[in-house]
């Protein structure tokens, strides 16, 4: 578990994806970079706000022709402390590659968890999320 990281300046350079949120101003980002899901549950994001709140936009990724099989469906769990708020599935076989993007509140400190799963399979399925907002006082 990690606590969102304040950023600001030079020192706001991307130094590649990880699990916590990055907060740069009064903007915040998370990007789980690529991550093979297959039947087991992975988690993508992990953290916990700090004394703000955040408006975010969540999204899922699966990488076309990268792997996985085309009946693959990549369920897209997001949680908020331990509570399931919202549950959104992926089909390979059948979407262009992105998951609509959700858009969510998080309240002040609250831990956060976004988790993959392949649920159709179990081959392994390059996927990604990305969450990206705004954090008000």
């Amino acid at each position: 578990i990690s606590m969102a990281k304040e950023r600001l300046g030079s020192n706001a350079i991307f130094s590649g994806p990880q699990k916590g949120l990055t907060i740069i101003g009064n903007h915040c980002y998370g990007y789980s970079g690529s991550i093979a899901i297959t039947s087991q549950i992975q988690t993508m994001l992990s953290f916990t706000t700090g004394k703000t709140y955040n408006i975010v936009r969540i999204q899922t990724g699966i990488t076309q022709n990268g792997g996985g099989a085309q009946s693959d469906d990549i369920e897209t769990v997001i949680k908020l402390n331990g509570n399931v708020v919202m549950s959104r599935m992926l089909s390979h076989n059948n979407e262009s590659g992105l998951l609509e993007a959700i858009d969510l509140l998080i309240p002040p400190l609250t831990f956060v968890e976004v988790t993959c799963d392949n649920i159709q399979g179990t081959t392994s399925t390059p996927t990604q999320v990305s969450l990206v907002g705004k954090v008000y006082s």
